[in-house]
């Protein structure tokens, strides 16, 4: 049995699309980055967390449509959506960002966002986690009647 049972005509489509995705989420990272840039230099050692992030975010996002309508989309739709919700905790040291401002320490607590992030994201994962049941449901069902025929 192949991974990917698919024709080179749908393997284009596929990559295409999910190129064109990975294209318009670098975009939307792109502007964000264009907004914040003023505050670049307060940014210091988050500014390479934020392209780390990007980076895993596009290339999860990429995988995750390229391989639409196999059980591995929702593998990696999973895998995106807990760098989502794992990646803003580590990075905001749990909630508490610190930055200093001409010999001034600011801290600001972040928990309440943090906490609308992590809902939001296990709303997310446990819709791939039913998408995979329903997936792999369908999958079974449509084997079984093929079997009794």
């Amino acid at each position: 049995m192949k991974l990917l049972d698919i024709s080179k005509k749908e393997l284009v489509f596929r990559s295409v699309k999910a190129a064109l995705k990975g294209f318009l989420v670098y975009i939307v990272f792109f502007i964000f980055f264009v907004l914040i840039q003023p505050f670049e230099r307060f940014l210091g050692k988050f500014n390479v967390l934020i392209n780390s992030f990007l980076v895993i975010f596009i290339i999860l996002t990429v995988l995750a449509e390229f391989f639409s309508k196999t059980i591995l989309h929702y593998f990696f739709a999973f895998a995106r959506d807990l760098t989502i919700m794992v990646y803003p905790i580590v990075m905001s040291e749990f909630g508490m960002i610190k930055f200093s401002v001409e010999n001034i320490l600011l801290t600001i607590d972040i928990t309440t966002i943090l906490f609308i992030v992590i809902l939001i994201s296990l709303i997310s994962i446990a819709k791939d986690i039913l998408g995979a049941i329903d997936f792999l449901n369908t999958k079974f069902e449509k084997e079984l009647t093929i079997a009794k025929s």
